[in-house]
Formats: structure tokens, C-alpha cells, sequence
């Protein structure tokens, strides 16, 4: 039968080949330029959100250093009080003690104040989003490797040869047999006519 419709068919697979080629190389050229700008946008909001950090700590120390200077300048003036106790009446001694206890009873705050604008984060949590972070698809080619075409030309030009040599070399061997057998019925007849003819002459 004609191969002409399998040939073309084959052809057709071969520039179907070359042009899903050309596809791949487009695809992976853009898929590293995607990469490279969602990198380049995480890597612009994390240079924002440290920005906004750095920015929000510098407030918060601000306020916290401000609140404990009020502080400090109410403890310095209860301090002042308490040196003219003497010269106070018993109400005005009883106000002051009052005063004092509420100023004592809320350093609690001010060690509230001492931490301020510490920094925490869930670094692991972050680090395993960047490691599950983007896809690549691989390819999961389902070919297969069994082809019914037994051999090939070259395959089968081999066979022949071999099978003419093997040929050649039986017929060899098969003449050379028969040549020596040939010669040694000739030796055993002429033998044979001289024991003859010895026996007559006697």
C-alpha cells in the first residue's frame, strides 16, 4: 500500500513539532518576566510596609517618650510636695498622700511604656508563604515507546548480508564434503582393480 498519506501525515507532525518549539521558548521567556515583576512588586511592598514600620515606630517612641516626660514631671512635683508636708494641713496631707498612691498605682502604665514600639512578627508563617508562593506546570507526557515497525532498513539490508554469507559458507562446506568423499571412493576402487589384477597375473 502507499505511504503518501502517512508521509504526509508525518510532516505535518514534524512542523507541528517545530512550532510547539517555538512555543515552549515563548512561554518559559514569558513566564521568566512574569517572575521577575511579581518579584519586583513583593519586593516593592516590602520595601513599603518597612517604610511604614520604621515610620510608626519613630511616632510611637515619640508618644511613649512624651508620655513618660509627663510623668517624670509628675513625680518631680508630688516629690516637691511632699518637702512642704509640714507647712500643710491635715486635708492637704490626705490629698497628697492621695495623690501619691494613684501616681504609684499606675506604673503599671509606665512599664507599659518601656515596650513600646517593640516589633514582632510571624517570621515562620511569612517564610513558608514565600516557599509555597508561584506554580510551575511540568510536563506530563504520556508517550509511548512501543512501535510496531520490527526493523529498520538498515536492520533488514544487515540480514540479508548475513544470511548470504551464512549461505556461501554452507555451500563451501557442503562442496568440500562432497569432494572428499568423492576422492576417497577413487582411491578405494583403484585400490581395489590392483589387488585385482595382482591376484589374476598370479
Amino acid at each position: 500500500p502507499s505511504l503518501e498519506r502517512s508521509l504526509k501525515d508525518l510532516q505535518r507532525c514534524s512542523v507541528a513539532l517545530a512550532r510547539f518549539r517555538a512555543l515552549l521558548r515563548d512561554e518559559v521567556e514569558n513566564s521568566l518576566r512574569r517572575v521577575k515583576g511579581a518579584f519586583g512588586d513583593i519586593h516593592g511592598c516590602l520595601m513599603d510596609r518597612e517604610v511604614a514600620l520604621l515610620a510608626e515606630m519613630d511616632k510611637v517612641k515619640a508618644e511613649a517618650m512624651e508620655l513618660l516626660s509627663l510623668r517624670q514631671r509628675r513625680a518631680e512635683a508630688l516629690r516637691e510636695l511632699t518637702e512642704a508636708a509640714p507647712g500643710m494641713s491635715e486635708e492637704q496631707l490626705q490629698e497628697l498622700r492621695a495623690d501619691i498612691k494613684h501616681f504609684v498605682s499606675e506604673r503599671k502604665f509606665d512599664e507599659e511604656l518601656g515596650r513600646a514600639g517593640r516589633f514582632g512578627c510571624d517570621l515562620e508563617a511569612l517564610r513558608g508563604s514565600i516557599g509555597a508562593f508561584g506554580q510551575v506546570s511540568h510536563p506530563r507526557p504520556s508517550y509511548s515507546s512501543r512501535s510496531r515497525c520490527s526493523s529498520s532498513p538498515g536492520s533488514t539490508a544487515g540480514s540479508a548480508t548475513a544470511g548470504s554469507a551464512m549461505g556461501s559458507a554452507m555451500g563451501s562446506t557442503a562442496g568440500s564434503a562432497m569432494g572428499s568423499a568423492m576422492g576417497s571412493t577413487t582411491m578405494g576402487s583403484t585400490t581395489t582393480g590392483s589387488a585385482m589384477g595382482s591376484a589374476m597375473g598370479s
